[in-house]
């Protein structure tokens, strides 16, 4: 029996066209230098609750300026291209720059619960 994952892959025009919305968080603090520091609520894997951890623990994310700026930019109702778009206007860099850049650090904030991507038109 085969334990392996399958992912599944979306086009790029589909990537650009998600509309990524922050995700509820316990606290946000701001920081001196323009930066956020997020906490968010995390459930502990099963296996590690088996061996007595906590099943529910609290994370920190700091960002810095640009994290932030990408952070808050994440409404639901802007997609993915228009964020890169402003990006690159506002720090003067290519488009091709920004989009790896945005994209990337997207995809960090989802991976620690920070943003979900909803897919499809429509406003929330």
């Amino acid at each position: 029996m085969r334990f392996t994952s399958r992912k599944k892959t979306i086009s790029r025009t589909s990537a650009l066209n998600a509309r990524p919305k922050r995700l509820p968080i316990i606290r946000r603090e701001e920081l001196e230098d323009d930066g956020l520091k997020l906490t968010v609520e995390y459930t502990r894997p099963r296996w590690q609750q088996f061996f007595g951890a906590p099943t529910d623990v609290n994370r920190s994310y700091v960002l810095d300026n640009f994290g932030r700026e990408v952070y808050e930019a994440c409404n639901g109702n802007r997609n993915v291209a228009v964020i890169v778009r402003d990006f690159s206007k506002k720090h003067n860099v290519s488009i091709a720059e920004a989009e790896l850049s945005v994209s990337t650090f997207l995809k960090t904030l989802m991976s620690r619960g920070l943003v979900a991507m909803l897919m499809g038109k429509g406003k929330s």
